[in-house]
């Protein structure tokens, strides 16, 4: 059995969306509110050795 359906939108109905697809330069001081740096452990116990 095959059924289908034709239905006609008002192509006014779909919304859509423009953007500016140009590059722009973006600081990261607009992106993020707060930086940090954050130094990780390093030591003979947490170092890996021999991934295979």
């Amino acid at each position: 059995m095959l059924l289908f359906a034709c239905t006609s939108r008002d192509k006014n109905e779909i919304p859509t969306l423009s953007v500016d697809l140009h590059s722009s330069d973006v600081s990261f001081e607009d992106l993020f509110s707060k930086i940090e740096i954050i130094p990780l452990e390093t030591s003979d116990s947490c170092l890996l050795v021999d991934v295979e």
